[in-house]
């Protein structure tokens, strides 16, 4: 449901296991996350950190995933997931239905290909009758052509990207007690904060919730730098001395 949640649950199994790795939102019809993020910004950093998929379940049904999947699309360097709702809950008679059928359930999957997604699933009110139908719609599928993964690079913070190429206008803060003031004062221009000692980290973590923009981490120490990247719901940038440890997805200047 939300970014922190999503990077902290890659980040733990990264940590004891070695298998491939699918994450997956929900979101609303504007490609929002509940959390008020948006599914572009997740992307961009959940697949920086290394997941080998990625993409939305649940939702109102195929019709509204598909428009939210085709905003992922353009940003996508992994393949994406469909798992839809069989449509919108309905109550008759006390109980809760989806009236969805299997075909209409399908109707969409040759689009959801083209759009990239490799990887086919039900959410809500979804069933076995679901499933095989989708199932034997894919052979079809399989013939049209391959995937057409970006080649750009993205920054990300929870509700915003911007392409690495474009950033510019970067404000360059001290992470001091100042620190949620310096924030403020950025009114959502990129910021890149200073980390030089542990009580940064610190006031960092006391702090971050007050960015909006892009951030980014100037540090020479890779201990700390680690420390500021675990911090940030986002995909950083990253100036310095210090390297950044691939599993936080940054981007090193």
């Amino acid at each position: 449901m939300t970014l922190p949640e999503a990077r902290a649950a890659l980040l733990g199994v990264k940590e004891v296991s070695d298998k491939p790795v699918f994450v997956t939102f929900t979101a609303d019809e504007n490609g929002r996350t509940l959390s008020g993020g948006t599914i572009e910004s997740a992307l961009v950093t959940i697949q920086a950190m290394g997941a080998d998929a990625f993409g939305l379940n649940c939702s109102a049904g195929p019709s509204i995933m598909l428009e939210n999947i085709r905003k992922l699309s353009g940003y996508a360097k992994v393949p994406l997931i469909a798992k839809p709702n069989a449509g919108l809950p309905k109550v008759m008679n006390g109980k809760t239905f989806f009236d969805l059928t299997p075909s209409e359930f399908c109707k969409h999957l040759p689009e959801f290909y083209a759009a990239g997604v490799r990887i086919f699933g039900g959410c809500c009110g979804t069933d076995d009758r679901h499933i095989t139908a989708m199932h034997r719609m894919l052979p079809l599928l399989q013939q049209s052509e391959g995937i057409m993964y970006s080649n750009k690079e993205y920054l990300a913070s929870e509700r915003e990207i911007l392409a690495i190429d474009r950033l510019s206008d970067v404000v360059e803060v001290d992470c001091d007690e100042d620190l949620m003031d310096s924030l403020l004062d950025a009114e959502g221009k990129p910021v890149c904060i200073n980390i030089v000692t542990e009580q940064d980290v610190e006031n960092l973590s006391e702090n971050i919730h007050a960015a909006s923009g892009i951030i980014g981490f100037k540090c020479d120490d890779n201990e700390l730098l680690s420390k500021a990247l675990m911090l940030y719901n986002g995909r950083a940038f990253v100036e310095g001395e210090a390297e950044p440890d691939p599993e936080f997805g940054a981007i090193k200047l």
